[in-house]
């Protein structure tokens, strides 16, 4: 606690010094002299005040009688002479606590009975020693009132309260405007000494600090010529600009996606192990393929539409709330796709700006670091200070904005009539779907 304690002493305008009977020693008062001495000084020693607690655990047979122990604190602790033996006080602050609590609750409850008090038990220990249980069953109110009034006498608290702390509270003002007094004093002491030190550095430093102002403009000539020579950040520019372009062409290539695509994805994901075959079958194909089929098998519409569409380029359907559904499903897939390749695209166009981002800041530091550091040196060296220039700073946000995917197609409503026409299909009931036959 000695730089807690040593802080508050440098803060204080009266100091009151609350010690240990049982720790009385040389080392305890060479450790407080230490500490107290310069106060002692600064504020005068009237207004230090010394308590010594726990005398109740003096026995007879005790050495430091009331009268020795004030001779130790005035003469160990240096605190004066004998004649201020009346700033210092014994006290038992555990009696004192038990006495005035008890006082106090009957103060405020005045028809309390005894054993209704919750500071009678704390007052039997405290003055009737070993037998306190019993006695504090026999003994009434009254007589536990006098106990508290003899224990707070001998506590020793109410000659320091009227002889020490009523005295202060009378003599306060003057004794705090003193007390400022002189903190001010030392406090215009030593700013007339830093005056003087620095009038007369002033005059020395003059020439030193012409010497450096001329370095540092010629540092500051040294970064604008290197500011100058930043064709590198353009190097680094444009690569940065041809790399997301390549980014940019690799996801319009790959992002491009037609109604091929869309029927090739549906119908695979809903066939069995045949029907994918028979669709791997189909992609080499690019007109339709007729009557002719490589499995007797179910053929999708979605495949034979995809098939007719390679052709013609043209998707008819019976009705505009069906050619509505198609149209609706067939951009979802396409939207849902794009997000996901826009994702990936985020993700590399910010890998390639933060490598470009370290790049640019590798070579910032080489070009700008050797010239602070010259002139922070040469300044640390000249004034004894140290300078905290900060670094180059490059924007690292990594907001990206990118347009959403745009779908282009083309409509018309046409009516061709109504005509019959036979086509070949394989069943179960002609020839067990071995020979076709024609329905129409």
């Amino acid at each position: 606690m000695s730089a807690v304690v040593a802080e508050q002493l440098r803060r204080s305008s009266m100091v009151l010094i609350v010690l240990d009977f049982t720790q009385l020693n040389n080392k305890a008062a060479e450790e407080i002299k230490r500490q107290v001495e310069p106060v002692v000084r600064l504020l005068g020693k009237e207004n230090l005040y010394v308590l010594v607690n726990k005398v109740d655990q003096r026995t007879e047979k005790d050495p430091m009688t009331s009268e020795k122990v004030k001779q130790f604190v005035i003469a160990d602790l240096g605190l004066g002479e004998s004649s201020d033996a009346g700033r210092v006080f014994e006290v038992a602050a555990r009696w004192a606590f038990c006495a005035a609590s008890f006082l106090s609750e009957m103060q405020h409850h005045p028809n309390i009975k005894k054993e209704e008090m919750k500071t009678a038990r704390a007052l039997a220990e405290q003055v009737f020693g070993i037998d306190w249980e019993e006695e504090l069953e026999d003994c009434s109110l009254e007589q536990l009132q006098k106990k508290a009034q003899r224990l707070w006498k001998k506590s020793g608290f109410e000659p320091f309260l009227e002889n020490a702390i009523n005295v202060l509270m009378e003599s306060a003002a003057p004794r705090c405007i003193k007390s400022a007094l002189n903190l001010s004093r030392q406090r215009l002491e030593e700013l007339r000494d830093d005056v003087i030190l620095r009038s007369s550095a002033i005059a020395k430093d003059e020439e030193k600090l012409r010497l450096e102002v001329a370095a540092l403009e010629q540092d500051l000539e040294h970064l604008e010529l290197s500011r100058k020579r930043l064709k590198e950040v353009d190097n680094i520019k444009n690569h940065l600009q041809k790399n997301l372009e390549d980014l940019l062409g690799k996801l319009k290539e790959t992002a491009a996606i037609s109604l091929e695509d869309y029927f090739a994805k549906e119908d695979y994901e809903q066939a069995n192990l045949i029907q994918r075959l028979d669709i791997e079958a189909r992609k080499i194909f690019t007109t339709p393929l007729g009557s002719f089929e490589l499995f007797p098998k179910w053929i999708s519409e979605r495949l034979k539409n995809a098939v007719e569409f390679k052709s013609s380029g043209i998707l008819e359907f019976k009705s505009d709330d069906e050619a509505e559904e198609f149209a609706n499903g067939a951009v979802a897939y396409a939207k849902q796709r794009a997000e996901s390749l826009l994702v990936a695209f985020r993700e590399e166009t910010i890998r390639e700006v933060e490598k470009a981002r370290s790049k640019l800041m590798s070579f910032l530091e080489q070009e700008t670091n050797p010239i602070i550091e010259r002139a922070r040196t040469r300044l640390n060296k000249s004034f004894d200070i140290t300078l905290s220039l900060p670094p180059p700073v490059v924007d690292t946000s990594d907001h990206i904005s990118v347009n959403r995917p745009h779908i282009r197609s083309q409509t018309k409503t046409i009516d061709q009539g109504y005509e019959e026409v036979t086509v070949n299909k394989r069943v179960w009931w002609h020839w067990l779907w071995i020979i076709p036959i024609g329905l129409t």
